[in-house]
C-alpha cells in the first residue's frame, strides 16, 4: 500500500517554538560533552539535541534522554560528511616512534615536520575508515606514513612505512580490516 504525504506551508516561527518545547537545541562548548546525569546539558538536553565541540569542530547528538543525556559523536557511513581534523607533528625514524594520528575516522590529517626520516602512523586499519592526510612540510622533505600494528599500506609489506612527497596529498582507506590503500596509489 502507498503512503501519501501531507505538504504544508512552513512555519518557521511554530517549528523552533516547537523544538524549544522538545528542549531541542544546539549547544556549544570546547572539549567533548561527557555523558550522564550530572553530564553535560543534563536536565537541559532533549532527545536530538545537538552539541558542537567548538575546539575540534566535532558535533554531537543527545540519544540518551533529557535527565541523562548520552552524547554520540555525529558520523556518516562511507566516510562522507563530519570529518576530524589533526595537526600531526612528524617524529622518530620507525613505526614504532612515529607520531600517532588520534583522529578518529573520517579525518582530515595535516603532516608538519616530516625530513624524510619522520613519520606518523595511522591507527588500525577498521573497515571503513578514510583518512585524507596532507604531508604539509615547509622544507619539502618526504613525509613517512605508517600502518598499525601489521597492518599493510597497498602492496607494501607489513608495518612498511608509504612515503609521501612534499606538498602531497593522499586517501587512505580501510576496504578489508587490517590493510590501507591509498588514492592515488603513491601519493608523489
Amino acid at each position: 500500500m502507498a503512503s501519501t504525504l501531507a505538504f504544508a506551508i512552513f512555519n518557521p516561527t511554530a517549528w523552533l517554538r516547537r523544538l524549544g518545547n522538545l528542549n531541542i537545541g544546539i549547544l556549544e562548548g570546547t572539549g567533548a560533552p561527557t555523558s550522564g546525569g550530572s553530564g553535560t546539558a543534563a536536565g537541559k538536553a532533549g532527545i536530538g539535541c545537538l552539541y558542537v565541540d567548538s575546539a575540534s569542530g566535532l558535533y554531537y547528538v543527545n540519544t540518551g534522554t533529557k535527565a541523562s543525556p548520552t552524547w554520540t559523536q555525529l558520523t556518516i557511513a562511507g566516510g562522507a560528511g563530519l570529518n576530524s581534523a589533526q595537526s600531526v607533528a612528524a617524529a622518530g625514524s620507525v613505526q614504532g616512534d612515529a607520531a600517532a594520528i588520534t583522529a578518529s575516522a573520517p579525518g582530515n590529517i595535516l603532516g608538519t615536520g616530516a625530513n624524510a626520516t619522520k613519520g606518523i602512523i595511522l591507527p588500525a586499519a577498521v573497515a571503513g575508515a578514510i583518512y585524507n592526510i596532507k604531508n604539509a612540510d615547509a622544507a619539502n622533505a618526504v613525509l613517512k606514513v605508517y600502518p598499525a600494528g601489521t597492518d599493510t599500506i597497498n602492496a607494501l609489506s607489513a608495518s612498511a612505512a608509504i612515503s609521501m612527497a612534499a606538498k602531497t596529498s593522499a586517501v587512505f582507506m580501510c576496504v578489508t580490516a587490517g590493510s590501507w590503500l591509498t588514492l592515488p596509489l603513491v601519493p608523489s
